[in-house]
């Protein structure tokens, strides 16, 4: 009572709720007894802590085991379940095991040189007609024809693997019926995006709308699915700005603590999603001091490829990645108090 009240200003959008540690187990208890609805925990709050935690108690089974009012939380919330299992499917979809990706990068090399090998002996073999060349050419031919059928088999066995997520995350996502708006959004951003990620962008112009809806609510109020709609929305109007503070304030949304300094401080995390990626990939920082930040990405030579300047830190970036080739590249953050960070992002076709 005595302590500071925060107004839900400077959503910070980069990074997803979660527990970081089990110390408060009454607490846990109290969310999943659904018994803290107070001025400070109002439902739709209590909703998304309550699916947070669920997630949680998913993950560590110790906790979840040991604990009868936890156990029985997980066992009579069949809709945090479909949501959860959906939810799990379509991370995997866009978290490409690294050694998958590094084959895929390895095949496409080896076309590239044995194309370029061929495309020699074609030309020695027109000025000399030498039967050495000839032999060496229907060799590397032989290869070449090989090797793209087991590229095209790998590509294959990708596309059959994320249908298959695709078909599993639909048939969980369509059990879910609530009432509770961020469970609603979630379950509505979960079928725009296996429809994108079965048929591309233009499948979904026809959500805008509605994700726009989502995309102006208080992130307090809506979920983590506020931030996934402003990155779809912003895959056709990248302009809209939205203003957490006002949205916030006007429908009561507020937290307070007793001391405004964090327990712990940590460095910025730099996340990139998905990666590997395709056409487009988001760009997000967490625990950023600055406000704003620059983007660089540079090919293997260090050549500069992209560059941007005065991101928010409290935006997710959408970059556009179409034109770039396969390959592995070095992406570049600088914040505005100096601070550099590198991480690779690899591009898959």
């Amino acid at each position: 009572d005595t302590g500071y009240t925060f107004v839900c200003s400077n959503v910070n959008p980069c990074a997803s709720v979660e527990i970081v540690n089990d110390d408060n187990l009454n607490l846990l208890e109290l969310i999943a007894l659904d018994s803290i609805l107070s001025m400070d925990y109002i439902n739709e709050s209590q909703s998304i802590a309550q699916n947070v935690l669920y997630n949680h108690l998913m993950e560590n089974t110790t906790l979840r085991d040991t604990n009868l009012i936890l156990h029985d939380f997980v066992l009579n919330h069949p809709v945090f379940d479909y949501l959860y299992q959906a939810r799990i499917r379509l991370q995997e979809i866009h978290s490409a095991e690294d050694t998958l990706a590094i084959q895929l990068l390895s095949l496409d090399s080896a076309l590239q040189i044995l194309a370029d090998s061929l495309g020699y002996y074609q030309q020695e073999y027109t000025l000399y007609s030498d039967s050495t060349v000839l032999h060496n050419m229907n060799k590397v031919t032989t290869e070449l024809h090989l090797l793209k059928i087991v590229y095209a088999d790998l590509v294959q066995q990708i596309r059959l693997r994320e249908n298959s997520l695709l078909m599993d995350a639909g048939f969980y996502n369509n059990q879910i019926t609530s009432t509770d708006l961020p469970i609603e959004n979630e379950v509505f951003l979960n079928e725009v995006q296996i429809i994108f990620d079965r048929y591309g962008k233009d499948s979904i112009s026809s959500y805008f709308d509605n994700l726009l809806i989502i995309a102006q609510q208080c992130p307090y109020q809506g979920g983590e699915s506020v931030d996934k709609a402003r990155m779809f929305v912003a895959l056709f109007n990248d302009s809209i700005v939205y203003d957490d503070l006002a949205t916030c304030l006007a429908q009561g949304y507020y937290k307070t603590a007793n001391d405004p300094t964090p327990s712990f401080a940590k460095e910025t995390l730099l996340t990139i999603k998905p990666n590997p990626a395709k056409d487009f990939v988001e760009i997000s920082l967490l625990n950023s001091k600055s406000d704003f930040y620059t983007i660089e990405i540079r090919d293997v030579n260090d050549q500069l490829l992209y560059s941007e300047s005065k991101i928010q830190c409290r935006e997710i970036k959408l970059l556009n990645t179409s034109k770039l080739i396969s390959g592995i590249y070095l992406l570049k953050v600088k914040e505005e108090n100096g601070n550099l960070i590198h991480s690779k992002l690899i591009i898959v076709r």
